[in-house]
């Protein structure tokens, strides 16, 4: 049994997945329009007809005042007069959908298309009805018949692919949603919908003239062009491909966006070679824009010909400044070929113009701390943290910049902030073996309290359960178990790190503390002295 609430709609707006639209028959239908009419189709009215009017009359009246029980009551007391008014019936109808009175409401909404087999807003809400009571199939014949009278009505054609849907039939679903955008070309949602069920049941003929369709309207759109040109590679329909990219590039002369997509599309179908040589012909003219010259790069750097890569990536930024993108690729390939200072040089002059790019921040700030500990220079470091700290702000709980501002505080001995950076990666990223490992070396040199050393040493245990070889890790757990005086496990852990790595200047000073500790003082100046040894 359906509830009033059920079919509630009926008499509200909804919202249609395929646009917005009301059900066209709601508690506020002109019933004004009804009387007038109802009364001109009585010409000669006989004591019935008469007695049909008075009802109705009186329906409208208490209808307007909010009264639907009594207003159903006068309706069923006017059909009763006159069953032969298509106009009492649906006023019945409407009525006792307001009082919740469905099934009755139904039967008169019946009556009315039987009266009148043309009156859409009737069929309208026979389909919502049966909507309502789940049975999509009694919904589409409905509906069906509203289409024979207005095939081009998007809202039922809506109301049909919905239908479709609850029945699962895809394909009919789909051939519907074009139907709509033919009587619509805005409800490019509609498409969007058949497309993915043209993909999913691998009607890729269909998709196809989809995506043929879209571009008919939409020529310039470069994700239409770009599914078409994946599905034809996909099909291995290469050379129907090519002709496709080839006709979109000749539309489109000196455009560098899609002469950029083709060089895509030929590096991906026919090989970066490919690729590169037809975008290096294509940037000899000078009113093609940068993509192509940026595309050309990326290419280069990902083929590790970074020396390549910087002049069409530095031609591309210079064409269009506003491009992230090229000055990294440009850093990154100075960086690959060990000119650190260009690179820092590049992202100082590029830094203040991209204040939101995260990347560029800790690209420069990682850049600035490598250069500040190769020249000892503590005003790089400084230069480092800032700019970290600005690229943290950004992406607070990045990886690897929390890591790189970690060391570079460690580094300038800004301890408090370093800790505070370990605790933020290990509460974000708990099974971050280095930065326990780094963290729980910091508590050993920071603090003498047994409880923080007792913390440290699980720390660094679950950092060696992941990696159980590195020697640094080993080391670690050596210094952190000589700080609680646990001397023999000190030293097992130092000899297991310099089984790996023999020449340690740290390590080795360590394993002389140790030994010292231990007494064997001969053992301990030998190791020191081995330390010293090392650069």
């Amino acid at each position: 049994m359906i509830s009033s609430t059920q079919i509630s709609s009926i008499s509200r707006f909804r919202f249609w997945k395929y646009g917005i639209r009301s059900l066209l028959l709601t508690g506020c239908f002109c019933i004004f329009s009804f009387g007038q009419i109802f009364a001109q189709s009585l010409s000669q009215p006989s004591e019935t007809d008469s007695k049909a009017l008075n009802y109705y009359m009186e329906g409208m009246r208490l209808e307007m005042g909010g009264e639907f029980d009594s207003a159903a009551k006068a309706y069923l007391r006017a059909v009763r007069a006159d069953s032969s008014s298509a106009t009492l019936f649906f006023a019945l109808a409407r009525a006792q959908l307001r009082v919740g009175e469905i099934q009755d409401a139904e039967n008169a909404l019946m009556m009315v298309a039987k009266l009148d087999s043309v009156n859409t807003d009737a069929l309208k809400m026979l389909a919502e009805i049966a909507n309502a009571r789940k049975a999509p199939e009694t919904a589409l014949i409905y509906l069906q018949q509203i289409l024979r009278i207005n095939p081009d009505d998007p809202y039922t054609l809506g109301d049909v692919a919905e239908t479709y849907r609850a029945l699962g039939d895809s394909l009919k679903e789909a051939e519907t949603l074009e139907k709509i955008f033919d009587v619509n070309p805005r409800a490019i949602q509609a498409l969007g919908r058949a497309e993915q069920i043209y993909l999913n049941s691998k009607q890729f003929e269909k998709a196809l003239q989809l995506y043929r369709k879209l571009l008919a309207s939409m020529p310039d759109n470069t994700e239409l062009i770009e599914r078409e040109l994946r599905l034809l590679v996909a099909l291995e329909r290469i050379p129907e491909a090519d002709t496709f990219i080839d006709s979109v590039v000749a539309a489109h002369p000196n455009s560098g966006e899609f002469i950029a997509l083709k060089g895509q599309y030929l590096g991906n179908v026919k090989g970066e070679d490919a690729a590169i040589k037809y975008l290096e012909a294509e940037i000899l003219d000078p009113e093609v824009n940068w993509q192509p010259r940026m595309m050309l790069g990326q290419i280069y750097f990902e083929q590790k010909q970074y020396d390549k890569a910087i002049a069409p990536l530095q031609s591309a930024l210079k064409d269009n400044p506003a491009l992230p993108a090229a000055v990294s690729f440009i850093a990154l390939s100075e960086l690959n070929m060990d000119r650190a200072e260009d690179a820092y040089r590049l992202l100082e002059n590029y830094i203040a113009a991209f204040p939101d790019n995260f990347f560029l921040h800790y690209l420069l700030g990682s850049v600035a701390r490598d250069l500040g500990t190769l020249q000892s220079n503590n005003n790089l470091l400084e230069e480092a943290l800032g700019v970290l700290t600005r690229a943290l702000e950004l992406k607070h709980d990045d990886q690897q910049a929390l890591h790189t501002y970690a060391t570079t505080a460690d580094q300038l001995e800004r301890n408090d902030l370093a800790m505070s950076a370990y605790r933020k990666l290990l509460k974000a990223f708990p099974d971050d073996d280095l930065a326990m490992n780094n963290y729980a070396y910091m508590i050993s040199e920071q603090e003498t309290d047994t409880e923080n050393l007792l913390s440290a040493a699980e720390l660094i245990q679950k950092a060696l359960r992941i990696t159980p070889e590195n020697p640094s890790y080993l080391d670690t757990a050596g210094w952190v178990y000589f700080k609680l005086g646990h001397l023999n496990a000190a030293r097992e852990m130092l000899e297991k790190s310099l089984a790996i790595d023999p020449t340690n200047r740290e390590v080795l000073g360590h394993m002389a503390e140790v030994l010292n500790a231990l007494g064997q003082k001969d053992a301990a100046e030998r190791y020191r002295q081995e330390s010293q040894k090392v650069e």
